[in-house]
C-alpha cells in the first residue's frame, strides 16, 4: 500500500457518485464508510460534498447560469437542491 502520508482516501466523489458507486442516496451505508474513513489512521480523507442528482447529467442547482446558494435550514437541513456531506453530524468531530 502506499505510505499513509502519500494518500488520499475517500468514500465517493464527483465521478464514482455518477457511476452508481456509494453515495448520500444510501444515508446508512454511506454514513458507516465515511466514518470509518475518517476513523480509520491512514491516509489523508477526502469529503466531496454535493447537491442532488437523479443521473450523472444533472447539475449543480443553477438559475440560468448562476449557481444558487446553499440554504441552511434551522433545522440543519440543506436547500436549493444542496446535500453538503461536510455539515453531516457525523463529520462535525472528524480531524
Amino acid at each position: 500500500m502506499t505510505p499513509s502520508d502519500h494518500a488520499l482516501v475517500f468514500v465517493d466523489n464527483q465521478d464514482t457518485q455518477r457511476a452508481g458507486h456509494l453515495h448520500f442516496n444510501s444515508p446508512l451505508p454511506y454514513m458507516q464508510a465515511v466514518a470509518f474513513t475518517f476513523a480509520y489512521d491512514y491516509g489523508l480523507p477526502v469529503l466531496t460534498s454535493s447537491y442532488y442528482f437523479l443521473d450523472a447529467e444533472t447539475p449543480p442547482p443553477h438559475d440560468g447560469d448562476v449557481i444558487k446558494d446553499v440554504i441552511i435550514n434551522n433545522d440543519g437541513t440543506f436547500d436549493n437542491g444542496w446535500v453538503c456531506e461536510h455539515r453531516f453530524a457525523i463529520v462535525f468531530g472528524a480531524k
